[in-house]
This record gives structure tokens, sequence and C-alpha cells, in this order.
């Protein structure tokens, strides 16, 4: 009880990244893409109620793995998203779909 589960970052077997308590009873896995525009307004709208109301209190992990679907763009965006320490990894997630409107323009 008391614990901050939104500190705790581990990779996954399977190559994703697991927010949370890691023996939650509720283990959300996202497939996701940073250049998608559905995953991104989750990312900015959905992911931080889902954090402070379930994942923070250890009832739910929330696990994300890359869904390249959109070819180059989606793996330089992952490779780079792995190139921070594990505790990083959902700050730059984050700060990404943040920003994703503005680098999704030079895509086109």
């Amino acid at each position: 009880a008391g614990q901050n589960w939104t500190e705790v970052v581990s990779k996954t077997p399977e190559g994703g990244y697991r927010l949370g308590n890691p023996d939650a009873a509720i283990k959300l896995v996202e497939y996701g893409s940073r250049t998608c525009p559905t995953c991104g307004l989750f990312g900015r709208e959905g992911m931080p109620k889902l954090v402070e109301q379930y994942v923070s209190k250890g009832n739910v992990s929330f696990e994300y793995r890359d869904f390249l679907v959109h070819g180059a763009p989606d793996l330089a965006l992952a490779l780079l998203g792995t190139c921070v320490p594990d505790a990083n990894f959902f700050p730059v997630l984050e700060a990404m779909f943040t920003s994703q409107n503005d680098y999704l323009q030079k895509l086109e």
C-alpha cells in the first residue's frame, strides 16, 4: 500500500515496456504506432487518466509494444524510443505523442 507504481518500468520478454505493478490483476497491452493519429490521441488524452486512476494504484499494468505499420517512420521512432534507460521510456513516448502533429506534417 502506498507505493507509486508509476515509477516501476520494466522491459518485457515480448519486447515491450511495462509501466506499473507487474503483478496487477489487469494487464493492458497496447500495440501502438508512434505515427498513428489514434495512438497519439490515446497517448495524449487517455493515457494520463489511465495512469492516474489505475496504474498508479497498482490495479492495472500498462505495456506498450511498438507495432510498425507505417514503414520507415515507425521504425526510426521506435528505435529512437528505446535509446534511453528503461525508466525514461514512457516520458519519451509521451513526448513523441505530444509532438506527433508537428512531425507528421513534415512526413506528408
